[in-house]
């Protein structure tokens, strides 16, 4: 992962974002035709002009609505000369010159729209939001202020939180005071019991941007997590403890993003270790528990730290990307793995794959989905690479077919012991604009000692948008066939009718014995974005077959943007339980993945995150452990 989603778009692409038109609440037609009418003459019939005038703006709002800003333009600029009173004129015109990025004239206009009574509100709250693209933060603050406390202002507080022409804003403190009331007593709709909850340390840090099982390191019998801020300043306060995690990735000040890493106890909720990154390294952009590296007979971890050029430009000190092996126990560096030019993102997604080269070590793959492919000079085609995790030695490469294809988006998979005492083993990477019409695709590739063998590719329906973008994985065997089955997300597919402010989601689940479909899930709900986290819950309600948690980030059933996730059943794909989260936001199932029995009570327990949670500072994030207990008997939903 790479960058903020608006931050969640990678440095390189991320789930497109709603266009600023669909933010803007357009009056229906009828109020339209309510504020451009002209009063009745004496005989009953609109005064001249009147209908032309009503066309117009019918006209200017169908273009706008289809995307065509430029169309709107001229026509609405001659009906504010001829009617320089139409504030609805002025109002659409100002919507028109900022969708086409005429930011400077737009603010112009939207300045006069506000002197319309009608539209003063919209009107405001468009002048906000140029004033942020702008980078006038001051006055993008006072212009939504005044938005929001006009009589018709309220209704626009809830698309403060999915406004992208406002995350410029949203790590100031300020932003809190524009957000819908949070309801402090009742954080969720459903009654859940909160077992741990981890804080992010400081604004726009995004703590919880991954959070990973990477089994017991302290020997307690629990399970234990490894969360991430990739957007971690050192030089904010509360870093992180425990110093760095080798000379390259230590601690510095400035403003650049170090990023850090916490490790927790998933018994008591205590902090274990935690390592700070060099500046602009975003360290823990992605992470993954990789098994025992060293032989001391813990699990250790892998930790990104993809550099991307745009927040730190690459020099000969500094390459594009590393990747850390971390030892479990304490943090200590064992291996320090290095992308291979500037600019590749290497370490934007990592994973631990097992043993694949029967050394009795377990192994690492890293991606690089900007790596440009030499033969052919392919722009970011992107690359993955695997590493002995005992020596630190390339395995191989792959690399993606297409210039642009972003290969090693996504990245999952992992090794089995067979029953003729071999291993086995599937290493599936995403490439989430590869594919038809660029709308993505996972492969899937059989790990044979050292090498990869092609197995199938998992295709995106024409409503797919990017298909392999974070998150696949082996979720077990949903067949028992005795084969590992392979989840691929594309959490901006559009398949729901009517997904007009952002996609409601799909996954994909598909043998991984023969690569046939076994089923497709999608959203229930348009705009929720389900599809996140790579979905590994165990065996919740106990039937044998291995169940999914699934995230759902911008579900706004509750609270605008709270999120949610669902438990749901690897056997009939009924609903088991679902947490839905009531802070506005808070975008709850930003990662989600199930984390074993760590209070004892037989019941298998969640780790969800809510990146963008606004407690401790605005998008300071959080991570929930939440109890299974009760999660049993399935209902359809």
């Amino acid at each position: 992962m790479s960058s903020s989603r608006e931050s969640r778009v990678p440095s390189f692409l991320r789930l497109a974002c709603v266009g600023a038109l669909l933010a803007w609440p357009w009056p229906a037609a009828g109020a339209v035709k309510a504020q451009v009418a002209a009063p009745p003459q004496a005989g009953g019939k609109p005064a001249s002009g009147a209908a032309a005038a009503q066309q117009v703006i019918a006209q200017a709002i169908a273009s706008l609505g289809a995307g065509r800003a430029t169309d709107a333009i001229a026509p609405l600029e001659a009906l504010t000369v001829s009617q320089p009173q139409n504030g609805q004129a002025w109002h659409l015109l100002g919507a028109a010159l900022h969708m086409d990025g005429q930011i400077d004239r737009a603010l112009e206009v939207h300045a006069k729209a506000a002197t319309f009574p009608a539209v003063r509100a919209n009107a405001l709250y468009n002048l906000g939001c140029a004033y942020a693209l702008k980078g006038q933060t001051d006055a993008a603050f006072e212009a939504l202020k005044a938005a929001l406390a006009d009589p018709g202002g309220p209704p626009l507080r809830s698309q403060l939180v999915g406004d992208t022409d406002l995350v410029s804003l949203r790590s100031d403190a300020r932003w809190l005071e524009l957000l819908p009331p949070a309801p402090p007593d009742k954080p969720f709709k459903e009654e859940v019991t909160v077992l741990h909850l981890w804080h992010g340390e400081s604004a726009g840090e995004q703590f919880g941007w991954e959070a990973v099982d990477v089994g017991d390191v302290d020997g307690d019998g629990a399970h234990d997590v490894l969360a991430s801020a990739p957007f971690h300043r050192a030089g904010a306060a509360g870093s992180a403890a425990g110093g760095s995690a080798s000379a390259s990735a230590s601690a510095g000040g400035g403003s650049a993003q170090n990023g850090r890493v916490a490790l927790y106890s998933g018994r008591s909720g205590a902090l274990l270790w935690g390592r700070v990154g060099a500046p602009g390294e975003q360290l823990g952009i992605g992470i993954s528990g990789v098994g025992d590296v060293n032989g001391d007979g813990l699990p250790d971890v892998i930790v990104g730290a993809s550099s991307p050029s745009s927040v730190a430009p690459p020099t000969a000190d500094a390459p594009a990307g590393r990747a850390y092996v971390l030892s479990g126990k304490d943090g200590a560096l064992l291996l320090a793995l290095e992308g291979e030019a500037a600019g590749d993102t290497f370490g934007d997604q990592v994973r631990g794959l097992g043993d694949v080269d029967g050394d009795g070590h377990a192994d690492v793959a890293v991606s690089a989905p900007l790596h440009d492919r030499e033969d052919g000079g392919l722009v970011d085609a992107g690359r993955v690479t695997v590493f002995s995790g005992k020596t630190g030695a390339l395995l191989f490469a792959l690399d993606g077919e297409r210039a642009g294809d972003h290969f090693g988006s996504g990245l999952g998979g992992g090794t089995w012991s067979v029953a003729s005492g071999g291993r086995a083993g599937l290493l599936l990477v995403g490439a989430m604009d590869a594919g038809d019409a660029q709308r993505g695709r996972v492969s899937v590739y059989r790990l044979d000692g050292a090498a990869a063998e092609a197995f199938f590719d998992i295709e995106a329906e024409s409503s797919g948008n990017s298909l392999g973008q974070f998150f696949t994985s082996l979720i077990g065997d949903l067949d028992g066939d005795g084969v590992p089955d392979v989840y691929a997300s594309d959490f901006a597919d559009t398949t729901l009718s009517g997904s007009t402010r952002g996609a409601g989601g799909r996954v994909y689940l598909h043998s991984g014995k023969d690569g046939a479909l076994i089923a497709q899930l999608a959203g229930r709900t348009a705009g929720e974005g389900f599809g996140i986290g790579n979905a590994q819950a165990g065996d919740v309600n106990g039937d044998g077959c291995p169940d999914l948690v699934i995230g759902a980030w911008t579900n706004s059933e509750v609270a605008p943007r709270a999120g949610k996730a669902y438990v749901i059943s690897g056997k009939d794909r009924a609903t088991l339980a679902t947490f839905t989260c009531a802070l506005p936001g808070d975008e709850f199932g930003y990662d989600a993945t199930g984390l074993g029995d760590v209070d004892g009570d037989g019941a298998i327990d969640f780790l969800v995150t809510a990146a963008s949670s606004n407690d401790g500072g605005p998008r300071a994030g959080r991570v929930y452990v939440i109890s299974g207990a009760g999660v049993a008997g399935a209902t359809l939903r």
